[in-house]
């Protein structure tokens, strides 16, 4: 029987880490926080390159891997947002399709990106509303780095700031039976562009519902970067 819900894990190029051992242990953070649900009716898809050195994986996980190139406009400071954004997001939305082409029995999907962490009744919520439409993170936790200190702190609209914020019911999304160009389109509008799902899915037949609690912790920027923000690590309380 498939899982209720597959967790897509879009893992970008290796040579567009700043660090691969550092992006390697936050993946299995990422991991952790999977296995560490309260139901474990999951499945995780990794979409990765091959030859990248991917950490010891748990079970109810599997790879989808890769011949992708390398994005080489994938730094936003050398070539600036829009050029970044460009090229970003169509890497993303083949790397999502990828996993989802390896996942297609479950009735609900979630990309999470490959450095944040998932609260514990995640899944465990989706499974109590099986035939619903689909949820999304309103509500959730930000991490500070305060010195020494890391604070964890309320965060509201926490769709607008993560990617790892949605959970869809697959056979809404448009993809069956549709070609390549329109599947990697509506990938990116269901999953990358995240900031506009909820309220172009208000607008539609299935909207979106919020999840009822803060399902979900984000980490502030840090002045280390790989592709993006460092996501801290050091608050992995039993939450999560």
């Amino acid at each position: 029987m498939a899982p209720c819900l597959t967790f897509l894990v879009p893992i970008r190029h290796p040579d567009n880490m700043a660090s691969v051992p550092m992006a390697m242990r936050y993946l299995s953070t990422t991991l952790r926080s999977f296995a560490n649900q309260s139901s474990q009716d999951w499945r995780a898809v990794i979409a990765a390159n091959r030859g990248t050195p991917l950490p010891d994986l748990p079970d109810r996980t599997e790879v989808a891997w890769l011949d992708m190139p390398a994005n080489r406009v994938h730094d936003m400071a050398e070539h600036g947002y829009q050029t970044a954004i460009e090229a970003f997001e169509p890497d993303k939305s083949r790397r999502l399709l990828a996993a989802l082409e390896q996942a297609p029995d479950s009735p609900y999907v979630m990309a999470v990106d490959d450095d944040d962490l998932l609260h514990r009744d995640l899944v465990r919520f989706v499974v109590e509303r099986q035939g619903e439409n689909g949820w999304y993170v309103q509500s959730g936790w930000q991490f500070e780095q305060a010195g020494p200190v890391e604070i964890i702190a309320p965060l509201d609209d926490f769709h607008l700031k993560s990617g790892s914020s949605l959970v869809h019911r697959r056979d809404l999304l448009g993809l069956d039976g549709a070609n390549e160009a329109t599947q990697l389109e509506r990938i990116r509008t269901e999953f990358v562009q995240h900031h506009f799902v909820r309220d172009l899915r208000a607008k539609s037949d299935a909207p979106l519902a919020p999840f009822t609690f803060r399902a979900a912790p984000i980490a502030a920027a840090t002045p280390i970067r790989t592709a993006g923000p460092v996501r801290s690590r050091r608050c992995c309380d039993g939450r999560w």
